[in-house]
C-alpha cells in the first residue's frame, strides 16, 4: 500500500543505525570527540557551580551520567551538589541557586522544562551538556547571561550514521566531555585519560569474551537485584537503563 512505500522509503533515506559491534569500536573515538569538544573555561563554571546549591539533572540514558556527575563533584569538590530527576526538579527548583543538565537530544519536554525552570530561578550557573549543535535548549537559554553549554556533535541531526538507541556513542562524548571539564574544574592535567578509556575499553571487551558463556546464562533471568555504594550507583543506574530497555528484564 502507498503508506508502507512511503515507511519504506524514510526508512531508506533517513541514517544509517550502527550495529552494537560499530557502536562498541567507536566509544573511544566518542569519548575523545567529548574531551575535545570541552571549552578552557567550562571548567571555572563548574567549579563556581560546585560551590553553590546545586541541582544535577539527568533522564533516560543521561541519569546515570548526572549521578556520576553528584558524586564527582561531592568527592573531588566537597560539593553539596544533588542529583534529582527533572520531575522533582519541577516540585524543588527554589531549593537550588545553580544546576547542571545532561541532555544527549537537548529537545526532550522534561529537559526544557529544567531549562525553565533555572531561568526562572536565576540559576548562576546554568550549565547543560548536549550532543546535538542543534538543541531546542540551547535556544531557550539564549540570552541568559549566566547560562553555558558544553556542545558535542553526535547528535547533530545532518549526521548520515545513527549510534543504536541505547545510547552509547553519545554517553561515551558526554563523558568525555565532563571529564575535561572537572580537571579544568580542579586544575589538574589528566590528557592521558582518552588512551586510558581506550585501553579500559579493550580489556573491558576482553573480559567480555572470556566470561561470554556466564553473562549469556545471567542474562536469561528476567529479575536481577543489583547491590552497590557510592561510585557503583552511576554503574547500576546504567545498567538497569540498559537491562530494561534491551528487554532483558528488570534490575
Amino acid at each position: 500500500n502507498l503508506f508502507g512505500v512511503w515507511l519504506s522509503i524514510r526508512v531508506m533515506s533517513g541514517p544509517r543505525k550502527l550495529s552494537f559491534a560499530e557502536n562498541r569500536a567507536r566509544l573511544g573515538a566518542a569519548f575523545q570527540t567529548g574531551w575535545d569538544a570541552a571549552p578552557h573555561d567550562a571548567g571555572a563554571v563548574l567549579r563556581a557551580l560546585a560551590q553553590k546549591r546545586s541541582a544535577i539533572v539527568g533522564s533516560g540514558a543521561s541519569r546515570s551520567l548526572a549521578i556520576l556527575a553528584e558524586r564527582a563533584l561531592r568527592a573531588y569538590c566537597s560539593s553539596t551538589a544533588e542529583f534529582i530527576s527533572p520531575v522533582s526538579l519541577g516540585e524543588n527548583w527554589s531549593r537550588f541557586d545553580s544546576a547542571l543538565v545532561f541532555s544527549a537530544s537537548g529537545d526532550n519536554v522534561d529537559v526544557k522544562a529544567c531549562i525553565d525552570y533555572g531561568l526562572a530561578g536565576a540559576y548562576d550557573p546554568l550549565l547543560a551538556f548536549t550532543q546535538n549543535p542543534g538543541a531546542s535548549i540551547l535556544e531557550q537559554a539564549k540570552g541568559y547571561s549566566s547560562f553555558r553549554s558544553v556542545i558535542g556533535t553526535l547528535r547533530a541531526k545532518d549526521l548520515p550514521e545513527r549510534e543504536g538507541f541505547l545510547g552509547l556513542l553519545t554517553f561515551a562524548e558526554a563523558l568525555g566531555a565532563f571529564c575535561r571539564t572537572l580537571s579544568g574544574a580542579l586544575v589538574r592535567d589528566w590528557s592521558v585519560l582518552p588512551s586510558e578509556f581506550a585501553r579500559w575499553l579493550d580489556a573491558s571487551h576482553e573480559w567480555t569474551c572470556r566470561h561470554n558463556l556466564e553473562i549469556a546464562r545471567f542474562a536469561q533471568h528476567k529479575h536481577v537485584v543489583a547491590l552497590g555504594g557510592f561510585w557503583s550507583d552511576p554503574v547500576i543506574s546504567d545498567l538497569e537503563s540498559k537491562w530494561v530497555e534491551g528487554g532483558l528484564g528488570w534490575l
